[in-house]
């Protein structure tokens, strides 16, 4: 009986040693083209990865992707909506074991991000899914949230449904953000941002410091907020500096109405 109990714990040993270190082995750069087809299923858009995929367990479960871009809308003044040079998803162990999401350091190099009202007033950050729902017909996706666009949010009961999720650390090297809107002639961009990002949870508190270029302006701002209050409120602090011009701007207050257009 003893030999058998010993023999059962070393099984149980090397099944989890094995679900452990055996995705250090693989090569998934051979699973480009079936994680691309995945996406171009979901949103009819095309992702290209253009350099190698890492994947491993241990110490912690990590992803490494290089050359990353996404499709832009048809119709769009670029052919990419997103590029960048790598994406870096680390998470904690312990909580995943447990159902909760504890991502520790997400790492974005060189990001490019084109967000643009097209000439005939779409938005390319909002995308048809493909995959119909019971009545058979698509939803919209809003890229922005990851939620299904409508006309407006119901965020009363806030985001506390499924997995606890945390984020230790969003960090953005060297990104650009540009604003397009054909309608009305209308371009915004901003460079040369370094920021990071902190979350608690999805209901915050919410953390964000960095610096960026605006209009050939260097800034640095902090940003805070508290808790979203009964899925409605805010209370947010802002605190935005230039240098150059020696000036800074500091804002507290709430936004509300977070569940209304």
């Amino acid at each position: 009986m003893r030999k058998l109990l010993i023999g059962f714990v070393m099984l149980i040993v090397f099944v989890v040693a094995g679900i452990l270190i055996v995705p250090s082995f693989i090569d998934w750069n051979t699973y480009k083209a079936d994680i691309a087809a995945q996406v171009k299923s979901i949103t009819g858009r095309d992702l290209v990865i253009g350099g190698d995929i890492q994947i491993a367990i241990l110490p912690a479960p990590a992803v490494v992707a290089n050359d990353v871009t996404f499709a832009n809308a048809p119709g769009g003044s670029e052919s990419e909506m997103v590029r960048l040079s790598s994406l870096e998803v680390n998470v904690a162990l312990g909580p995943l074991m447990s159902g909760d999401i504890q991502v520790t350091k997400v790492r974005l190099v060189d990001p490019v991000v084109i967000l643009e009202v097209i000439a005939d007033g779409r938005q390319n950050w909002v995308i048809e899914e493909l995959q119909t729902n019971d009545t058979g017909s698509g939803n919209s996706i809003d890229l922005t949230t990851g939620e299904p666009a409508s006309d407006g949010a119901d965020l009363s009961s806030g985001f506390s449904s499924g997995p606890g999720l945390q984020l230790d650390n969003f960090e953005i090297v060297n990104g650009s953000v540009i604003y397009r809107d054909a309608v009305n002639a209308v371009e915004e961009r901003i460079d040369d941002l370094n920021a990071t990002f902190k979350a608690l949870s999805l209901n915050g508190p919410y953390e964000s410091i960095g610096s960026l270029m605006l209009r050939g302006i260097p800034l640095s701002y902090e940003i805070g907020a508290d808790g979203v209050f009964q899925g409605r409120t805010i209370p947010v602090s802002v605190l935005l500096r230039s240098d150059k011009a020696g000036a800074s701007v500091a804002f507290n207050g709430n936004i509300v109405n977070l569940s209304e257009d």
